[in-house]
């Protein structure tokens, strides 16, 4: 065989050991089965229902588990039970018109809006004007 040919059977044979292995499920988590079905339930959350002001159009999670929802005149943090508007102690303000939410590694939730962008951790705004 040339040498073309083994390097390709060989590339193939990666690719499908990797694409095998991104089919693969990993773990997932079931209903708890120490909770009767009755414990779970949903509700929803409309703009009509008043619950925010605003149409959400961004939703990410930080890494401690709550939900961000930027809507075109307010943030708020869902804890799975309400939502929050967002505010903070110091009497900071968020830049206006938030364009985009990211959560980082970090546990920090960075804020892209037309002015700059922002970065919220531990309670702490920090701006950085655009």
């Amino acid at each position: 065989m040339h040498r073309s040919k083994v390097i390709a059977i060989m590339l193939r044979g990666w690719c499908l050991t990797l694409v095998l292995a991104w089919l693969c499920p990993g773990p997932a988590w079931a209903l708890d089965p120490n909770h009767h079905i009755s414990q779970y339930a949903h509700a929803a959350w409309r703009t009509r229902d008043g619950f925010f002001s605003g149409t959400p159009f961004i939703l990410v999670q930080t890494t401690d588990g709550y939900l961000w929802l930027a809507t075109n005149s307010e943030l708020l943090r869902f804890d799975g039970v309400r939502f929050v508007p967002w505010s903070s102690a110091h009497d900071e303000r968020l830049p206006p018109q938030i364009a985009d939410l990211l959560p980082a590694r970090d546990g920090s939730l960075w804020i892209a809006t037309a002015s700059g962008e922002a970065r919220w951790k531990d309670q702490i705004l920090t701006s950085f004007p655009g």
